[in-house]
């Protein structure tokens, strides 16, 4: 379904992002209602989402149907929505046979950039 807003912030954390092919939307509507997108979610939609993408979704408020999310970086794959908790679930089990410590390490390799952006905007934003 729908990722708005936090939604959207929030399914940009997840390592493997399943959507439902249909009439939904995925969007940082912060702009369009008057708000100033948080520190935080700007770094984490930078992270993920390509760059241009990226200036549509923090400056416009740019809605991207699933169709094309999986090219602008907010989904990984598509799936029919009867799809959606099989294809989550089969993906879910190959985490399993990862080396726990390498996939911790790897991720905080990866991130750690972004996660220390976050960190500072959180306390820029929110205080410690």
């Amino acid at each position: 379904g729908h990722a708005i807003a936090m939604g959207s912030f929030l399914l940009s954390t997840c390592d493997h992002r399943v959507g439902a092919a249909g009439d939904y939307r995925l969007q940082a509507n912060e702009v369009l209602i008057g708000l100033t997108v948080p520190k935080p979610a700007v770094e984490i939609l930078r992270h993920r989402l390509t760059p241009s993408a990226f200036d549509q979704a923090i400056g416009l408020g740019v809605s991207t149907p699933p169709a094309n999310a999986v090219v602008a970086g907010w989904l990984d794959e598509v799936v029919e929505l009867d799809q959606v908790v099989p294809r989550a679930q089969e993906v879910a089990a190959t985490f399993v046979a990862l080396d726990r410590a390498a996939h911790l390490g790897s991720k905080r390799r990866a991130r750690g950039p972004m996660l220390q952006r976050v960190r500072a905007g959180i306390a820029d934003e929110f205080g410690d």
